[in-house]
């Protein structure tokens, strides 16, 4: 997708403008990985989660049709970003109740990495 080949490129703008139309983070190339571990696989992590919380902070929700995959809240409670967090607490699509796969909660994880102020907003 698109997204992948921003990820693999390390392309931080074209990131921004896909997450904002809403480009799915929910899918998979055919190796089975999404765009966020293609972006790490090219060590662009830190790039990739700025320009997200950046889209997420502007007040737009990252599409997923696939939270097992991509979670919008998992993503920024990993990243402790309070700022980011408080644009997604009480949208509509956001479930703060969610659990992934391992049975880990956004409060959870936010426990788990010591994001003090994420898991008091929480």
């Amino acid at each position: 997708t698109a997204l992948m080949i921003c990820a693999k490129y390390k392309r931080e703008e074209c990131l921004r403008v896909l997450a904002a139309a809403g480009a799915d983070f929910g899918l998979v190339n055919v190796a089975g990985q999404p765009a966020s571990s293609i972006a790490g696989a090219n060590q662009w992590s830190g790039g990739f989660q700025q320009a997200v919380l950046d889209v997420i902070k502007a007040g737009k929700v990252p599409k997923s049709s696939n939270v097992s995959i991509f979670s919008p809240l998992m993503f920024v409670a990993q990243s402790g970003d309070v700022q980011a967090l408080k644009a997604l607490i009480g949208r509509t699509e956001i479930d703060v109740d969610y659990q992934d796969d391992r049975g880990f909660s956004a409060v959870m994880v936010t426990a788990m990495e010591g994001h003090v102020e994420a898991f008091r907003l929480l």
